[in-house]
């Protein structure tokens, strides 16, 4: 998914990191939540990138999961910039209509159905090939639940952040026809980095070319355009 831009990132004369998230080989058995993929796993990439790196700038691109757990991460002190693309507190009543309708009805009918009857929320759903463990869609659930996302949780279910460690640019990105996580949305996400410097940008898929960029498509070539933006 990710591969095209960062093969471009690298033609920008950058080293990078591109990693996956653990999977267990039968999600229908799996306790893998979104705080192992959002703390411990990209915690862990962070780190690698750090050892090999040691004196080097670092940057992080996050997408979505990607920019709204770095306050976790123990050597977040050393991030220049974080760019938090499609990111934000998604709380599932702040989609905007008629989408809030279908929202209600994912968060609330259709993914905890879906995860009963099958131990798995389907990838379908979401547009991945791999479904996502039951364990992950709930606490997921419990953060699009909440207007302040997983700040209720911290200190209890999550670790208590330092929120002084990242000082550097928060880049916060919304993408104008994207109702998962719309601009204003992604927009406030800057309160949870309180000590960064944030500044936001609004993109549209007219000025990269395209008919359409939504939530999942800023990464994909068609968006190639706004792909400076990013770094």
């Amino acid at each position: 998914y990710y591969s095209a831009f960062a093969e471009w990132v690298a033609a920008q004369g950058h080293a990078i990191l591109l990693y996956s998230y653990r999977t267990d080989p039968d999600p229908r058995q799996s306790n893998i939540t979104m705080a192992d993929w959002g703390i411990t796993d990209q915690d862990a990439a962070l780190n690698t990138l750090i050892d090999l790196f040691p004196t080097t700038e670092i940057r992080v691109i996050g997408h979505s999961l990607g920019g709204f757990m770095t306050m976790f991460h123990d050597q977040a002190d050393r991030i220049t910039s974080l760019t938090a693309a499609c990111s934000g507190p998604a709380y599932w009543a702040r989609t905007p209509f008629p989408h809030v309708i279908g929202a209600f009805g994912f968060w609330n009918v259709i993914g905890p159905l879906a995860c009963k009857l099958t131990g798995a929320l389907p990838g379908r759903f979401l547009g991945t090939a791999d479904p996502t463990p039951a364990s992950a869609f709930a606490q997921w659930r419990k953060w699009c639940g909440n207007r302040e996302l997983h700040k209720p949780q911290w200190g209890r279910e999550l670790p208590q952040p330092d929120l002084t460690k990242f000082t550097g640019r928060l880049n916060l990105i919304g993408v104008s026809d994207d109702w998962m996580i719309p601009p204003n949305v992604a927009a406030d996400l800057a309160p949870f980095y309180p000590s960064a410097t944030p500044e936001f940008h609004t993109v549209t898929p007219a000025e990269a070319g395209t008919k359409s960029i939504g939530h999942l498509a800023l990464f994909r070539p068609r968006a190639a355009k706004h792909w400076p933006k990013l770094l």
